[in-house]
């Protein structure tokens, strides 16, 4: 993870061959400009994402006092991230998982995904999630639901996606 105060490291980094995915904390958006173009260069290279602090409007009075930073109101920033081609990350837990991820994972080749999830609402949750980050939970094919058929159990669910019933496998 690069720290926003080594910029300018972060800057050659993002051009480098061996550079499989970025991340990146910030506090404030010092460069505003030069921030967009830097990080639109890197996000077309691999995978970055950008954690910022100071979301919220006492988040954003800590970090004027803390880092004499501006802010940057939560939509522009979001808006400004997506339109990089970056990844926006909403905390250190967010990097460190979608960082593995990214670079543990099979590379997806499209955005539909299948979703198996221990309850109802979290399965619901995640596919909020997931539409949030422009991704779609679609249904299985027949064939699959067949297959889960034979080790899943419903209790008061379905195999419909996003499929709640992690909690009732069977031995």
């Amino acid at each position: 993870v690069v720290a926003g105060a080594v910029f300018g490291f972060w800057c050659c980094v993002g051009d480098a061959d061996e550079t499989e995915a970025m991340g990146m904390f910030r506090e404030g958006a010092r460069y505003d400009r030069r921030f967009f173009d830097v990080l639109s260069r890197a996000a077309q290279n691999q995978p970055v994402l950008v954690w910022k602090v100071g979301q919220t409007s006492d988040g954003a009075r800590a970090v004027s006092f803390h880092a004499a930073t501006k802010t940057m109101d939560p939509g522009q920033w979001e808006a400004t991230v997506r339109r990089s081609g970056a990844i926006n990350a909403y905390g250190m837990d967010d990097v460190i998982d979608t960082l593995k991820v990214l670079l543990l994972a099979e590379k997806p080749h499209g955005n539909r995904v299948g979703l198996i999830a221990p309850t109802g609402g979290t399965s619901t949750e995640m596919t909020d999630a997931f539409a949030n980050a422009e991704l779609s939970v679609l249904p299985l094919s027949a064939g699959s639901y067949a297959q889960l058929a034979g080790f899943f159990t419903t209790w008061g669910c379905s195999y419909q996606p996003p499929i709640p019933g992690l909690g009732g496998n069977r031995p």
